[in-house]
């Protein structure tokens, strides 16, 4: 584990993501010089998943460090989007990304993975569409008033017959790219939530569409149908999927891998460098081969 990854074009950023789950187990400072010995660029943390001061030793070691700080968005309760336009929740959402922005402002830019409203399976999508419609229309408009160096990336999420979603498929990503022409929309392909979501079937020209606005990956892969594991059993071909992509711009691959799930299956630490290696490997290889000459 002390070898640093092979790296991949220039514009391929490779980190840990679900890092909340992470730091619990080690020293902070400890856990990101690891991070950044093994030429990692960037860890995705999740805020809200611990008492505040532990978070800010979190952020404050990531900063300390070389590492670039990425956030994924909490989206249950009180965080829940399908909640946005109940009463007092602008307020937290504002308090919310406030403090991501304070907290991450010493970087150009911070990008904000963020998942679209969800709610039980009776709810309207329809309404789902609106609050999530509503919600971008008040982000970027508070963004641009006051001055969040803040980026969101919307997240294709997993289907779930129990669960009305926006975003748990392609389509739902292209329409609310749609809807705000002038907003600069990106989106985070998930690459076990993509295999798991073949069932329900895919449009090829939607697909290609899709992939000309992802700017951030999540690469994980399953066992048994099981998601956010380490790159073990080959049932996420992630490889595969990240031939699909052009890297013409700067595109962020994070390892989601969770850290019970990472144990589950031997060392966790080891397991996770040797899927940062996998990721970094399978990218270096497509460097100086175009989008065109691949199968």
């Amino acid at each position: 584990m002390n070898q640093k990854i092979q790296r991949g074009a220039p514009k391929i950023k490779i980190g840990l993501a679900a890092a909340q789950q992470w730091f619990p187990h080690y020293d902070p400072a400890d856990f990101c010089s690891l991070m950044a010995g093994w030429g990692c660029d960037f860890v995705e943390v999740m805020p809200a998943a611990a008492p505040p001061e532990q978070e800010d030793a979190w952020f404050d070691a990531v900063k300390d460090s070389s590492l670039e700080l990425v956030f994924h968005a909490p989206y249950t309760r009180p965080y829940r989007l399908g909640d946005f336009n109940r009463p007092g929740q602008k307020d937290l959402f504002h308090s919310m990304f406030e403090r991501l922005a304070d907290i991450s402002r010493y970087q150009q830019v911070t990008r904000v993975v963020q998942h679209s409203a969800a709610g039980p399976e009776a709810m309207d999508k329809g309404e789902l569409f609106s609050v999530t419609g509503d919600f971008l229309k008040w982000f970027f408009e508070t963004r641009t008033r006051e001055g969040w160096p803040l980026e969101l990336a919307l997240e294709l999420l997993p289907h779930d017959e129990r669960y009305q979603k926006v975003g748990d498929c392609i389509s739902d990503l292209l329409t609310l790219r749609e809807m705000f022409p002038s907003y600069r929309l990106i989106f985070c392909w998930d690459l076990g939530h993509f295999r798991s979501n073949l069932t329900t079937g895919y449009d090829g020209p939607a697909v290609s569409s899709f992939l000309k606005d992802v700017r951030h990956v999540h690469a994980h892969d399953m066992v048994d149908g099981a998601d956010h594991h380490p790159l073990v059993t080959g049932e996420v071909p992630v490889g595969e999927y990240l031939e699909l992509l052009d890297f013409e711009d700067t595109i962020y691959i994070g390892l989601e891998i969770h850290y019970e799930n990472a144990v589950s299956l031997g060392e966790p630490l080891e397991l996770a460098y040797s899927s940062i290696r996998k990721v970094a490997g399978y990218t270096a290889a497509l460097q100086e081969k175009p989008l065109s000459a691949r199968k």
